[in-house]
């Protein structure tokens, strides 16, 4: 159940276990993965959380396929190059 699921990601967070809260919403994503905002969630704790940049814009992409007009993850996926350019 993709709300119950969501729903334990949520306490997970509330806990800072960000481990189990990316393996939980790469379970939810396995079970039905059209699902923007669990993309969206995934990819900003990957990315705040965790680090993970490269994983994160990946996630991001995959919500404006879903929803190309979405300024969310146009915002996210900005950051991601702006803070790469920072890098380098």
């Amino acid at each position: 159940n993709l709300l119950a699921g969501n729903n334990l990601a949520t306490a997970y967070s509330l806990m800072n276990d960000y481990d189990n809260v990316i393996a939980q919403y790469e379970a939810l994503l396995k079970i039905s993965p059209d699902q923007p905002d669990v993309h969206f969630l995934l990819g900003k704790t990957l990315l705040e959380k965790k680090g993970r940049s490269e994983e994160a814009a990946g996630h991001f992409r995959d919500v404006l396929r879903l929803i190309p007009d979405n300024g969310q993850a146009k915002e996210q996926l900005e950051k991601i190059s702006n803070d790469s350019r920072k890098d380098k």
